[in-house]
């Protein structure tokens, strides 16, 4: 049932109700027995049907939103790919790497299943040949990164006190699931739904989602759509391409620091890319109250954050300053 269409069944059985107080009125000649009765009777009616579609559609919550910068770094000599991030000592002290995200679009070029493409050969033709068709290649590289990430993401208050020490035991991963027992449903990502991206088909990825979800992508110039809908939730991932320049690592002090991180040659060219992540959700307004919704509201919550912690360009220089 869709919110309007109970708005209007609210409506239509509060008009129901005070034409029958209507008619009983008229019947009886408006007599005072009858007249008393029917004004509180309809008042009730009113301040009830208003304080329902106000509960559906006044109060109705605000939907989850978020951008944040993804900077990723090309040597124009070689085609290799950079992230801004490098793990620290004190990385290593808690266990943990945040910020990681985007740092294995730097790995893809080594996975044996990906060798057929041919990826260092491809990126440098293209970084030097055609920046566009790059622009585009490093979205796709994007999102399967993307999608590789949210596979592995646990969501914090779903992990119980067994889960977190293995997480703690292992180097911060865990098997386990992310959502609660009996409110889980298992998807793959690969050709089925993913039909454009050349690293879902060979290296599938495994996401446990909330009940019900229903993963899909869509693919325009410049920017990639992921899309996980459910009767209770509607989110939406948008890669996008926003700009891009030349990288000069001895510009400026940050530049500096970010190059000697990242153990670039200052003697090579360089080009920026400058892609943005958005992710929406919508919370059904209908359901909303349910124990499944408030699950796949936490869910969304909990993961809008995830991606900021492991994605945000702007975190990554905060580590350099």
């Amino acid at each position: 049932m869709t919110t309007e269409l109970l708005v209007k069944i609210i409506l239509a059985v509060a008009l129901a109700l005070m034409a029958g107080l209507t008619a009983f009125v008229v019947k009886n000649d408006f007599a005072r027995e009858t007249l008393e009765p029917t004004y509180t009777a309809l008042g009730a009616i009113l301040v009830s049907s208003f304080l329902l579609v106000k509960l559906v559609l006044v109060d109705s919550p605000e939907s989850l939103k978020m951008k944040e910068g993804i900077n990723v770094i090309q040597n124009l000599s070689t085609g290799q790919l950079h992230s801004l991030f490098r793990p620290t000592v004190d990385d290593a002290m808690i266990g943990m790497a945040p910020l990681n995200g985007i740092t294995n679009v730097e790995k893809l070029p080594y996975y044996t299943k990906f060798k057929e493409l041919n990826l260092s050969d491809l990126q440098y033709k293209l970084s030097s040949a055609n920046t566009l068709e790059m622009r585009e290649l490093l979205l796709e590289e994007a999102e399967f990164v993307l999608i590789q990430w949210l596979a592995q993401y646990q969501v914090p208050a779903w992990l119980n006190d067994r889960n977190f020490s293995q997480g703690l035991n292992s180097g911060g991963g865990t098997s386990a699931s992310r959502v609660p027992a009996g409110a889980e449903k298992v998807v793959m990502c690969d050709h089925a739904n993913f039909p454009q991206n050349r690293f879902l088909t060979r290296e599938p990825q495994r996401l446990v989602l909330p009940t019900g979800a229903i993963v899909s992508s869509e693919v325009t110039p410049g920017s990639r759509v992921i899309s996980i809908e459910s009767k209770y939730s509607s989110a939406k991932i948008v890669l996008r391409v926003t700009g891009g320049g030349q990288y000069d690592p001895t510009l400026n002090q940050l530049n500096r620091k970010i190059a000697i991180a990242l153990g670039l040659d200052v003697n090579s060219k360089y080009f920026e890319h400058r892609i943005q992540v958005e992710w929406g959700v919508n919370i059904k307004k209908f359901t909303r109250f349910s124990s499944e919704a408030k699950l796949h509201k936490e869910w969304s919550e909990s993961t809008q954050t995830g991606i900021r912690e492991a994605f945000s360009t702007g975190k990554l220089i905060q580590r350099y300053l």
